[in-house]
């Protein structure tokens, strides 16, 4: 993937839209600024979903773990401008791959939970990934055998890579992997440029097929910049995600905002309305997004929402169908 023109780039840091800063350089930010505060946090029914203890994070030891992934991710031949498919629900490890590709200086790829072979023989042979991060079963579908039985059919040659202690034959357990990788920081290249891809998304309408749409760091960047603004975002607020990390909606409206107001970003999927008002109220969340269905239910069921404390709720977006002026006016 090539950078941006030169005479774009220059234009547009000119002009104050981009800053020419990497991913990277603001998660560094961040971890000098705040250490020891909670960064990252999955959600609560993480046990029950995939079969591991949920997990929070400082900025310090999210720092440290996405060191130890890019040493693993090296270890299995991961270079600057290589590709790393991801395939995983919202749990720590997404945030973790997409911070790690962006001080590797790596593309991360991010595919829909609910791809099945179909749209992996489309994708995988055109973007060749050097590996692919996924998990065993989750609901219904045991991802990691799927990846490994379209890499006997010769439909891709990356590593493959399971969340966890086990992996199954042909796979790669990725704790064990984690615990073999130097402990030291990650050499990021000094001339890593904002400019440089750093996701491969897809898109494919309804009924299209997938098309991977590139975007470099400073595309991120600014597109956190403006939610930020948006929403009024503070330095240190809660922001909670239940969007899967795969495109504009979670990298931009999500975890960008989080990484440029330092704060804590608390991981939901897939959609558990009980669990998500519970977080709400519990994380003490600032910002976070809702479709107009579950908006304009929450308001004609006033004992559900007197039941939950959203006193420091500041922030709500919604979108993907018109918003009814009534429902606006009630959440206001």
């Amino acid at each position: 993937m090539r950078p941006s023109p030169p005479e774009r780039v220059a234009d547009y840091r000119r002009k104050g839209w981009w800053r020419g800063e990497t991913v990277d350089a603001l998660v560094r930010q961040a971890v000098a600024a705040r250490p020891e505060q909670e960064a990252l946090v999955d959600a609560a029914n993480r046990q029950a979903l995939v079969g591991t203890a949920p997990q929070r994070l400082t900025w310090a030891e999210l720092d440290k773990r996405v060191d130890a992934l890019a040493h693993a991710f090296a270890a299995l031949g991961v270079k600057r401008g290589d590709v790393v498919a991801t395939q995983l629900p919202n749990l720590v490890e997404g945030v973790l791959a997409f911070l790690a590709c962006a001080r590797m200086g790596a593309i991360v790829s991010p595919v829909a939970m609910a791809y099945r072979g179909h749209e992996l023989r489309q994708i995988l042979p055109s973007v060749e990934p050097k590996l692919y991060l996924t998990l065993g079963a989750f609901h219904g579908c045991d991802h990691a055998a799927l990846l490994l039985d379209l890499k006997a059919q010769g439909v891709t040659e990356a590593a493959i890579v399971s969340l966890g202690e086990t992996a199954p034959a042909g796979a790669l357990a990725l704790e064990p992997l984690l615990r073999q990788a130097p402990t030291t920081p990650y050499p990021t290249p000094l001339d890593l440029d904002a400019a440089e891809a750093l996701t491969l998304c897809w898109t494919s309408g309804t009924e299209a097929a997938p098309k991977g749409v590139p975007r470099h760091h400073d595309q991120w960047v600014i597109n956190g910049e403006a939610l930020v603004e948006a929403a009024g975002l503070q330095n240190g607020d809660t922001i909670l995600n239940p969007f899967p990390l795969i495109n504009i909606a979670a990298i931009g409206g999500m975890v960008m905002p989080w990484l440029i107001s330092q704060g804590r970003l608390v991981q939901h999927h897939p959609f558990d309305l009980p669990l998500f008002l519970a977080q709400m109220q519990d994380e003490a969340v600032a910002y976070t997004v809702a479709p107009p269905t579950v908006l304009n239910m929450l308001l004609q069921n006033e004992a559900l929402l007197a039941s939950t404390d959203l006193s420091n709720l500041r922030c709500l977006g919604s979108g993907s169908a018109p918003l009814a002026p009534w429902m606006v006016r009630g959440w206001q």
